[in-house]
């Protein structure tokens, strides 16, 4: 029993340590994540895209439909399980409600891309009432990081306060990311 309530009481002190020397992610660590999430969720679409280019057949966009969706699914779960810091968690929460209403459009389209009976009618998918209610969600997502891009694009001007003692750290920070948030690069 003794034994027992040490163990409980080591175990609730390395917990209370361990919440308390972790530090939540800075700014800077939060975006390069985002970052590398987009890029890699960015760089499956396009090799899926490139192979559908030049194998346009119905299996091939049957692949690619899946493939896509996929990669959506991870990329929404490997960003619902950051922890934003708080300056932008608000930011973050309209991030994720925008990339499941993304991946819940997506999953309809790849619904119709599965019972398609030929390329051609897999492909005109995008021009659906369904595929045109991807596009205008896709939009918010573009517009909500191009707007996210231009604040982290201005902490670039911080660097002139890299040596200044007093200013807070956080205040100093300077983040270099990119999103790809033109539509020619999605």
């Amino acid at each position: 029993m003794f034994l027992r309530m040490r163990l409980l009481a080591a175990v609730a002190i390395t917990a209370l340590l361990v919440g308390a020397c972790s530090s939540p992610m800075s700014l800077g660590e939060y975006a390069e994540e985002v970052e590398s999430l987009v890029v890699t969720m960015n760089q499956r679409i396009d090799d899926g895209e490139a192979e559908v280019a030049a194998d346009p057949t119905l299996e091939r966009a049957q692949s690619y439909a899946t493939d896509r969706l996929d990669a959506r699914r991870h990329f929404v779960e490997a960003f619902d399980a950051l922890g934003p810091p708080d300056e932008v968690a608000d930011l973050h929460a309209t991030a994720l409600d925008i990339f499941n209403r993304l991946v819940t459009a997506e999953t309809t389209l790849a619904d119709l891309v599965m019972v398609a009976g030929s390329f051609e009618e897999a492909d005109a998918v995008w021009i659906t009432p369904q595929g045109e209610a991807f596009r205008k969600i896709d939009e918010e997502a573009v517009a909500l990081c191009a707007v996210v891009q231009a604040d982290l694009d201005a902490t670039q001007q911080r660097e002139a306060f890299a040596e200044t003692p007093w200013i807070p750290p956080e205040m100093k920070e300077v983040i270099e990311v990119t999103f790809r948030c033109d539509r020619a690069d999605r």
